[in-house]
């Protein structure tokens, strides 16, 4: 399976008749609490925000590369990340509900496995 270690897993997805949910792992922090409330996390050395820089770079060649552009998708709001600087970037709804679409047999994972978010890329892969 092909998942980024930066994408926060889809636990489970549901579908009512009028709209789609999504299933993540609660996450604590996002970048914009970090910029917002705490500053100088991010200030105490030049190696910290590039680090934060390099992981989006690198989750953002990874999604480009299978067909999936999350530019203009992605706000501060939805870039997490635990204390020691791991970044995770939760998939906006509307991407993934953009993604369901793609292909007739393009499913949503139902699985609480963590991994199952590799299904929604599997899916995106094969459709391109």
């Amino acid at each position: 399976r092909d998942v980024h270690g930066n994408l926060v897993p889809l636990l489970a997805s549901m579908e009512s008749e009028r709209a789609f949910y999504f299933v993540h792992p609660h996450k604590r922090f996002t970048l914009f609490d970090a910029v917002t409330h705490s500053p100088a996390m991010l200030q105490d050395s030049t190696a910290k925000p590039l680090s934060v820089v390099f992981q989006l770079l690198n989750l953002l060649h990874h999604c480009h590369s299978r067909g999936i552009t999350l530019l203009g998708e992605l706000s501060l709001h939805n870039i997490y990340f635990d204390g020691r600087l791991w970044v995770q970037v939760r998939l906006p709804s509307s991407l993934l509900h953009s993604i369901s679409h793609l292909s007739p047999s393009a499913e949503m994972p139902s699985s609480t496995e963590p991994e199952s978010s590799a299904k929604v890329l599997e899916s995106v892969a094969s459709a391109s």
